[in-house]
Order: C-alpha cells, then structure tokens, then sequence
C-alpha cells in the first residue's frame, strides 16, 4: 500500500475474495444455504477459476443463447478471461490493435496472446491515436 510522501503510515484493511481467506468459513460471514426452490445462495461468487462455472451461470448462458437467438454463449467470470478470450478469438495476423499506453495489464494480455499486431498510443492523446490509426495498414483496427 503507498501512500502520500510525508503522509503518516495507516493500518489498512484490504478486501480479497472470500474464498481465499479463511474467515469464508465463519459461520457469521458465510452466506446462509439456499432457500427451499433455490438453486444457489445469493451473493456474488467468486470467478470460476476458484470455484467452477455454476448451474446458474450454464442456465443464464442458455437462457442468453435462446433469447439473442445465437448459436451458443459464452459468460465470462471476469474481464480479465474476457481479455484473454476475445482478442484471440476475433482477431489474426492480418489485424492490429491500438491500444492506450495505460490500458489494464489484462489487455496487454490479451493483444499478446493473438497473432495481431499490438501498438500502443500516447495515454488520451486523440492526435497521436489519429496519426497511428491513419498509419495502420491492416485489415482489421481495434
């Protein structure tokens, strides 16, 4: 934790996931059971790389599916899945992405993991994004 220079020193409490502290098991900070007729407690759980994708999320992906009238959904249980996923499934060689210099490393991430090209732009700076768009000579601009 940083904090201003000359600031004095704080003790800070830092929220994590429940499931990575040990205080998820106490019974007063655990969610209670499901009700009868419920399928799943309340409460926002945590992404599905600790706990697993859930009945409730392949039903709302289904549910999804049948009202956009696609072929299949797919949830993702955070941006950072979300990251890494769609660049690589949307974009190839051909295409380039421009980025914000300050984008979420999560980004980066995902640009790395497709074969486009990644450039990035001076942080909200619209000429320097023009400049770079104008110079793209690939298929697809992101």
């Amino acid at each position: 934790m940083e904090f201003p220079a000359g600031a004095a020193i704080q003790d800070v409490v830092k929220p994590v996931p429940e499931p990575t502290t040990s205080a998820s098991s106490h019974p007063e900070w655990s969610p209670p059971p499901p009700r009868p007729g419920r399928a799943a407690a309340t409460g926002c759980p945590p992404c599905a790389i600790i706990c697993g994708t859930q009945d409730i999320h392949r039903t709302l992906e289904q549910k999804l599916t049948a009202f956009l009238g696609t072929e299949d959904t797919i949830l993702f249980p955070s941006c950072m899945d979300a990251n890494a996923g769609v660049f690589e499934a949307i974009l190839g060689a051909e295409d380039i992405i421009i980025s914000d210099r300050l984008v979420h490393a999560s980004v980066v991430d995902g640009m790395r993991l497709c074969k486009g090209r990644a450039r990035a732009s001076a942080h909200a700076d619209m000429e320097h994004l023009e400049q770079s768009l104008e110079h793209a000579d690939k298929r697809v601009k992101m």
